[in-house]
Order: C-alpha cells, then structure tokens, then sequence
C-alpha cells in the first residue's frame, strides 16, 4: 500500500493525474464561479461542441489539471477540505471543490467565522485557480441572444460626427 501512494495512484491503478479531473471554485463576494476540467474526461469529450449559455466552465490539459490540483493541496486544500460536495447553503462566503476520478473533496468558506487560516487558504487557492483559468483559452459554443445587444443599439438613431470635416 506504500508503494502506491508513493507513486500517486489510486486505488484503481491510475495515476491521479490521469484520473477525471473537476475543479469548481465559488466566492459569493463578487459572484465570482469558475469550472476547469480536464480535457481526458470522458464527459467533456463534446464540450465546445455543445451550446451554453454562459462561458465559465473551460477545459485544461490533465497536466495542468494536475499541476493546479498540486497547487490547491500546497495552499492547503487537502488539509482543510471534507469529503464530499460543497454544501448549497447561504451561509458560505464561497468554496473550492475538486472531483478527481471517484473522490469528490471540498473547501467551504464560512460566511462568518472563517478562521484566519480559512481566509488566508482560501485567498491563495482562489489566486492559483484564477491564474489557471485565465491561462485556458475559452474557445466555445455559447447562445446568448442578449449578448449581442451592443452590437444592435436601437436608441442609437442619431448621426455619427466624422471626426474630421472636410470642406469642398
């Protein structure tokens, strides 16, 4: 049994960062919601061929999946989180939770009473996962048809001033 957690597999024989990998971050601060996943998992096979509403869930390599997971743990994630989802409950300031094959862990921030190890944690995994996120192209298929509405602006009848006049 050392020998396998020494090599970083599960108990199936993978390697964990081979492993279906899902990292969720929520800050109720500024309404802020991330998704990475990695690209290997099944599930995302057909992910930026399939419409959305909004762009927040990105796919990542398993490299980088694993590297962002790494980092998570050193900032204290496998310390802090619980196993299982993160509760719905309004009482959390925000959450960090990661699905890695069939484990499932979270870390919630209470919205009052965080400890200041909570807090400090929580700001550092919410810096790395944005680093992460901001590091993956967003390319996908999303349906807003609202979001075009700046293109279209109908209380814009009036005439456009060329910035420069040219007399005859």
């Amino acid at each position: 049994m050392a020998l396998v957690s020494a090599c970083g597999l599960t108990g199936t024989g993978t390697p964990k960062s081979q492993q279906p990998t899902t990292v969720r971050l929520f800050d109720s601060r500024n309404d802020l919601h991330l998704e990475l996943a990695a690209t290997s998992d099944q599930a995302w096979q057909s992910f930026h061929s399939q419409q959305r509403l909004d762009g927040r869930k990105k796919l990542a390599s398993p490299e980088a999946m694993h590297r962002l997971v790494e980092g998570l743990n050193d900032a204290g994630f496998e310390k802090l989180a619980i196993s299982g989802s993160p509760s719905d409950s309004s009482e959390l300031r925000g959450f960090i939770s990661v699905h890695q094959g069939e484990t499932r862990k979270s870390f919630s921030l209470p919205r009052l009473g965080a400890t200041e190890q909570q807090l400090r944690a929580f700001g550092e995994m919410k810096l790395l996962m944005a680093q992460y996120y901001r590091s993956v192209p967003g390319l996908q298929y999303v349906t807003n048809p609202d979001g075009t509405r700046f293109l279209h602006n109908e209380q814009s009848n009036l005439e456009r001033q060329p910035l420069l006049e040219t007399t005859p």
